[in-house]
């Protein structure tokens, strides 16, 4: 009986073992939020890390979501080798006021298990409106009074 149930044990493990999914990219923050005011620029780096076991190129980085978000720069696109670490640089310029969700996302060239990589970082954006301005008064001079008095 014990061999049964310690066989059984020994399949069971083997089998989870088997299911574990690919490795892939990996992000560091795992989610780009920003709190900013409306009409300001705001930059936030994003760490790349090739997680897959296969070299590949990322050809393209897009941004998704509402037009504030912006990719920058970064030096991804160069061949990325197991291990590999890359630097994404994303921006936020909100136009209004408001909770804003996007995305940044990577696509490359590599064929692993049977489709290409695609990879995306959630970008997350509140945006305030700017301060108000408020106004000095100075002193108001009456024409037409006699200043001697």
């Amino acid at each position: 009986m014990r061999k049964i149930i310690v066989g059984l044990v020994l399949a069971f493990a083997s089998a989870t073992v088997a299911q574990t999914p690919a490795p892939t990219l990996t992000f560091d923050p795992p989610i780009i939020s920003f709190t900013a005011v409306v009409g300001q620029t705001y930059e936030q780096i994003v760490t790349v890390t090739n997680n897959t076991g296969a070299n590949f190129v990322i050809e393209s980085i897009e941004t998704s979501g509402y037009p504030p978000w912006s990719y920058v720069k970064g030096d991804c696109y160069e061949q990325q080798v197991p291990g590999n670490v890359c630097t994404v640089t994303i921006g936020f310029t909100p136009t209004a006021s408001g909770t804003i969700i996007g995305a940044l996302n990577f696509y490359s060239d590599a064929n692993l298990q049977g489709g290409t990589i695609s990879a995306s970082v959630p970008l997350v954006g509140v945006a305030k409106p700017a301060p108000r301005q408020r106004a000095r008064w100075k002193s108001v001079h009456r024409f037409g009074q006699d200043e001697s008095q």
